[in-house]
């Protein structure tokens, strides 16, 4: 959550090759998809304003589809993803257009992992043990006509397991609300536990969300280390 490390990482990087990027991991335009009823980016103009604002997270439109869809192939190597409702065994071990390599990508999961399991870290509440959980919280307010909101909307895009990849999950919730009454537990075995929360930010909203959802299905995926 580093702003402005990431506006001068936007900069450095240039707007022809960080705009290139965004479009290689399918995040400003309609995906091919199984299905119709699936959201479209809005357009916009490009700038140095837009350059800034997008190198963390503001300013563009996307889906939680495209965002998974970009957490996949940040994830397993760099590689491009076609999202699908339908499997079809032919195309399973189809390896598509690299986008990044594998040596960034495993960089990108280690940080990844870090964001979970380290103090500095705002994911904590998904560090379930055994699972290898990694991912990136987002906090955003929603935007009103000439400006932003105090509504926000709050995103944990995860990967599991950290070391090999093979599950995107993010969650999404819409104007979240803190409760003072609800009881926070940490999931790496220390029997750590906080009452309520004055915080709205997705540390403490999709990452509780998320680290339930993966607790629940992490042992149908088979996916323990």
């Amino acid at each position: 959550s580093g702003n402005i490390g990431s506006i001068r990482i936007a900069q450095k990087v240039g707007l022809e090759k960080f705009t290139k990027f965004l479009n290689d991991l399918g995040l400003l335009n309609t995906l091919d998809f199984d299905i119709e009823e699936i959201g479209t980016p809005l357009k916009f103009k490009w700038g140095k304003c837009k350059l800034a604002t997008s190198a963390y997270g503001h300013g563009i439109t996307t889906t939680p589809l495209q965002l998974a869809k970009g957490y996949s192939i940040i994830s397993n190597g760099g590689y491009e993803v076609k999202p699908t409702l339908i499997l079809d065994e032919q195309k399973r071990d189809i390896r598509y257009q690299q986008i990044i390599s594998e040596d960034v990508s495993k960089k990108v999961n280690l940080a990844l992992r870090k964001i979970v399991t380290t103090k500095e870290g705002t994911a904590s509440f998904a560090n379930i043990d055994g699972y290898e959980i990694a991912g990136k919280t987002g906090t955003a307010q929603k935007s009103i006509v000439g400006g932003y909101s105090r509504n926000k909307i709050n995103t944990f895009a995860s990967i599991f397991p950290a070391s090999d990849p093979k599950y995107v999950l993010v969650v999404m919730l819409d104007e979240p609300k803190p409760n003072k009454d609800y009881i926070y537990e940490y999931k790496d075995g220390s029997g750590l536990k906080i009452k309520g929360t004055q915080f709205n930010t997705a540390g403490w909203t999709a990452v509780e969300v998320a680290g339930k959802i993966i607790e629940k299905i992490g042992p149908i995926l088979a996916t323990k280390y």
